[in-house]
């Protein structure tokens, strides 16, 4: 079977699948471009080349596992966060852009700081420990997460950057495994925060296939948001920042638990498609 067929084949079979893909061609180059180690480039130019057997069944594997609605990044095995690639499957969030808006907080807070310590709550695959910690060599930040299995594919994508140094992970549920000495400079998390209703709503790509415990945030999707804003103020240096990635629609609520809490200078940050994404604040002891 030649590239071209393959491909053919592969759209047409995503394009008839359970998931709505809104992309099927592209879909299917990147598992071509997976299963061949080739990049698009060479399958457009050598579009007439026979696909090996073993490659042939491989890809309509994946193809099929795509069209069931599996992502591409666990197909794969790697996302894309903040210009660094990403070791992921199944027991973490898959990165997304959106949170590169939270980092980018962070990262611009930070440059006050000589040596910045950073507390992340909830590390999933690490993305944003390793991406604070590659675009700010002086940083040193804690990442706490609660399930073993996501601790061990952010170990392998710290070790990966040699930040190991400057990256310690803590298994903890919230700040439960935290020293009550330790402050931070800045705390930042991008918690679970879909809805109840939201929650049926998703797509099949990531109701069925990522981690639930890594979406849910409660019937009103604030469930975290309140336990940060009660907590980390104790781990909070003064005038120190809270960072926390939003739903869409969460602005008021979650600035609203945090004027409660009494912190000030509460702002919230856009996304580039123009939605509240990120609200950050400050605790002044």
């Amino acid at each position: 079977m030649k590239i071209s067929e393959a491909l053919k084949q592969g759209v047409d079979i995503l394009s008839k699948g359970k998931s709505e893909i809104n992309m099927p061609l592209l879909d299917a180059q990147i598992i071509l471009c997976h299963v061949t180690d080739r990049d698009k480039a060479y399958l457009i130019a050598h579009s007439d080349e026979i696909l090996t057997e073993l490659g042939r069944d491989e890809f309509f594997d994946y193809i099929n596992k795509r069209a069931s609605g599996c992502p591409i990044a666990y197909l794969t095995g790697k996302k894309e966060f903040m210009g660094l690639e990403f070791f992921v499957d199944e027991n973490v969030l898959i990165p997304r852009d959106d949170t590169e808006i939270l980092v980018n907080c962070v990262l611009d807070f930070a440059k006050q700081y000589k040596n910045p310590k950073i507390l992340n709550i909830g590390v999933g695959s690490g993305c944003i420990e390793v991406a604070i910690a590659h675009y700010n060599t002086d940083a040193e930040i804690t990442g706490i997460e609660k399930y073993d299995r996501a601790i061990c594919i952010a170990q392998k994508n710290i070790d990966r950057y040699s930040l190991g140094e400057r990256i310690r992970l803590i298994k903890s549920d919230m700040f439960d495994g935290l020293d009550n000495n330790e402050h931070f400079d800045i705390i930042c998390s991008n918690p679970p925060y879909i809805t109840k209703d939201e929650m049926e709503s998703l797509s099949i790509d990531v109701l069925e296939f990522e981690p639930y415990t890594a979406l849910y945030g409660g019937e009103d999707g604030l469930d975290f948001y309140k336990i940060i804003a009660s907590q980390a103020k104790e781990y909070l240096n003064s005038n120190g920042l809270i960072a926390v990635e939003i739903g869409y629609a969460q602005k008021e609520s979650v600035c609203d638990i945090f004027i409660k809490k009494g912190y000030e200078n509460i702002t919230c940050h856009k996304d580039l498609s123009g939605y509240d994404r990120v609200v950050t604040a400050q605790y002044i002891k």
